[in-house]
């Protein structure tokens, strides 16, 4: 796929005179963007943090690079932007001994003319003893703003990882910097923090030796007071050999969030890019890590995650897979509900033994294979103890109860759930084979004969059915909901007798015979099509039929799209009234009017 530019490429910073680096940027809700570096020697000092606003045509606000700490002296380096609620935005950096020590967190907000609300730099940590560094912000609904960054010997031991929060108007809500990480042992660095859906947030960091290894990624998540989820740091990645590190939130519109990281070997000589998804109440989506990178050579590293509009999410990193460093994506489906169950076979011979199987069940999930998602199956009705289920095969429970003489089709419904309680139920009707004595002896259903093809009768129900037939001529009753017939073969019928829906009742015929198969269609549903009835098909009139895209006459009632397989009723033909789906067929059939039969 080509995806067209908007303009050209452009540079950012105006000034150009040494290095400028570690930018970040931020969507404004007018469409807009804000981006942020730092810039060597720029301010007249050493490193000062720089910003620049675009419209949504990509115009920038200023002829110049918008410098926005105030204190130059030193160092101000590391720095971190996000849009605000008010179309404003913040920005968050470290600045070095401008708290008297070593490194702080400064911050800056501006309003959204791009007016600073502060004509001095906010200090973010409380204390202001040793290293505070790595800012990481993120915006509030309401209004407000987190930090978090890590602050060496705070916690008692090397660094560990902090936070505050800010109301709308930058005062700060707790009193003394927060500690997130529980653990303080060994070095917790490299914070990362999202906004939820729900007022809180997230917060996830590298904490060394904490998994028994080296480094490992931890969360911990907070209400919208700041009241952990959690008493203890919630480990994030399954595997624990090696290192885990370069970690990433990002949020869901479901509530959920993505955390993504590089998993390194000990000697960092390969990384790879893993990734859990975590739904509102911080269940993860998989039981296992999730590898992102798919191409084993080249080392991988710089994970970062965008939440999509459709619920879904790309991630991005940098790889020399291929000798030079080049930036790769992959993108993932939301989270979606199974949408269908389907049974690979749905006939049995009568009399089968305990354990026979039938068919297996198979669910249909878009997240199956990308998000680590499972599925399970469970067996709602068992037709009165004929069947049961193993894992994902419906096998005979009780082949007592299977008597062709008795019934020629049970119904069962199964259940399909995803790991995150998501569930979707469906009507199989499993037809009842016949055996008849080749010996001589009575017909009928006896043991011991050899099986013959038999004439089914096969009706579904309101629910979304799957109806197979045997080697018999069929005939097959899909009647309400969404279902597939299969006639298998023989001379089968496909009986068509209630008001179709495109949404609720499109029947799907799988394997119809031009050669073979009729399709009756009940004139007490399709009032235009004539006379006819069970006992006494009539044939349709030529007039009525037609093989085009849509009704060209006025009594054009029926019409097959051959290039996408629908067919098609309309009660005026080529008149202003809308054509109903009926059923899905084959792509280019040579149907006729004599494929049709009126009942």
């Amino acid at each position: 796929m080509t995806i067209p530019k908007f303009g050209s490429e452009t540079r950012v910073n105006v000034t150009t005179a040494d290095d400028q680096v570690s930018q970040s940027v931020t969507a404004l809700a007018d469409g807009g963007w804000v981006v942020t570096w730092a810039s060597d020697g720029q301010d007249g000092n050493r490193s000062g943090v720089y910003q620049q606003r675009f419209d949504h045509n990509g115009t920038a606000a200023s002829s110049a690079d918008q410098l926005v700490n105030v204190t130059t002296a030193d160092d101000q380096f590391e720095p971190s932007v996000v849009a605000l609620a008010d179309g404003g935005w913040v920005v968050t950096w470290t600045s070095w001994a401008q708290d008297g020590i070593a490194g702080g967190i400064y911050q800056q907000r501006f309003d959204r003319n791009g007016t600073a609300t502060s004509v001095a730099d906010r200090l973010v940590n409380v204390t202001t003893a040793g290293d505070q560094i790595e800012s990481s912000v993120t915006a509030l609904a309401d209004g407000g703003w987190v930090v978090t960054w890590a602050s060496d010997g705070q916690d008692g031991s090397d660094y560990g990882v902090y936070q505050q929060r800010f109301d709308r108007n930058g005062t700060a809500a707790f009193t003394a910097d927060r500690l997130v990480n529980v653990i303080t042992a060994g070095r917790q660095i490299g914070s990362s923090v999202v906004a939820l859906a729900d007022g809180g947030w997230v917060v996830t960091w590298m904490s060394w030796g904490q998994d028994g290894d080296r480094y490992g990624v931890y969360q911990q998540w907070f209400d919208r007071n700041g009241n952990a989820a959690s008493v203890a740091d919630r480990l994030v990645n399954v595997t624990t050999a090696g290192n885990q590190g370069q970690t990433s939130v990002t949020a869901l519109e479901d509530g959920g969030w993505i955390v993504v990281w590089t998993s390194y070997d000990e000697n960092y000589t390969n990384g790879e890019i893993y990734m859990q998804v975590f739904d509102r109440n911080g269940v993860a989506a998989s039981p296992d890590d999730i590898l992102v990178s798919t191409t084993s050579s080249g080392m991988k590293r710089l994970p970062r995650a965008t939440a999509l509009a459709d619920g879904g999410w790309v991630v991005t990193w940098t790889s020399d897979q291929t000798g030079d460093s080049n930036v790769y994506q992959q993108r993932f489906l939301p989270e979606k509900a199974p949408h269908d169950l389907t049974l690979s076979a749905s006939t049995v011979q009568e009399g089968a033994g305990a354990g026979t199987p039938v068919g297996a069940v198979a669910g249909q999930d878009a997240n199956v294979g990308t998000t680590g998602d499972v599925l399970t199956y469970t067996l709602l009705d068992d037709a009165g103890g004929r069947f049961r289920l193993d894992g994902d095969r419906i096998l005979v429970a009780d082949g007592s109860k299977l008597d062709f003489e008795q019934a020629t089709s049970h119904t069962i419904r199964v259940k399909v759930t995803d790991r995150a309680g998501n569930a979707f139920e469906k009507e199989f009707a499993i037809a009842v084979t016949d055996i008849a004595d080749t010996g001589g002896g009575g017909g009928g259903g006896g043991g011991g004969g050899t099986p013959i093809p038999v004439d089914l009768v096969l009706r579904g129900t309101t629910g979304a059915n799957v109806l197979t037939g045997g080697g018999g001529n069929d005939t097959l009753y899909g009647k309400a909901g969404k279902d597939v017939l299969t006639g298998g073969a023989g001379k089968d019928v496909f009986v068509f007798d209630t008001k179709p829906n495109k949404k609720t009742n499109l029947d799907t015929i799988t394997d119809f015979s031009v050669a073979d198969d009729p399709i009756w269609l009940d004139n007490a549903v399709f009032k235009k099509l004539g006379k006819g009835s069970a006992s006494k098909p009539g044939a349709l009139k030529k007039a009525f039929f037609k093989v085009a895209d849509k009704a060209k006459d006025g009594n054009d009632y029926l019409v097959y799209n051959k290039k996408t397989g629908i067919l098609y009723y309309d009660a005026d033909g080529s008149g202003s009234g809308k054509a109903v789906e009926i059923a899905k067929l084959a792509k280019n059939l040579k149907l006729t009017a004599a494929d049709f039969f009126v009942i």
